[in-house]
């Protein structure tokens, strides 16, 4: 789990990124889709929301799949940013539930992120 909390630390909190020897420059509010408007969280959803993306309540966690389990479990509350239900089938892979209802692990991760289309047409 640390290591998809540094590829998201590394990855979404980006504001630079070299590319064809330019060095291109952004800030979230210019790429994340914000369904609720300025000032809302970002549209993105992943196991991570367990722990509201937060390190130390990460490393802090004694059993993370025992609260991957309860975040996950039929009628659990656990929700993303937005307050939208968390999807085990959408966010987990190839998961192998040895006791029904019971994750024991899994193969993929899955970090879903909406971006904003900030495309400009220009007529030539």
């Amino acid at each position: 789990m640390i290591g998809m909390l540094n590829w998201y630390e590394r990855v979404m909190l980006a504001t630079k990124a070299d590319y064809e020897g330019e060095t291109l420059m952004w800030t979230s509010d210019t790429i994340c889709y914000r369904p609720g408007g300025v000032g809302t969280a970002c549209d993105v959803a992943s196991v991570l929301d367990l722990w509201s993306y937060d390190r130390a309540a990460l490393e802090a966690d004694g059993d993370v799949l025992a609260t991957i389990q309860a975040g996950f479990a039929q009628g659990s509350a656990a929700t993303d940013a937005l307050g939208r239900p968390l999807s085990a089938k959408a966010l987990i892979g190839g998961a192998d539930t040895q006791v029904p209802g019971e994750l024991t692990s899994a193969q993929a991760l899955r970090l879903l992120f909406r971006a904003q289309n900030n495309e400009v047409k220009m007529e030539s």
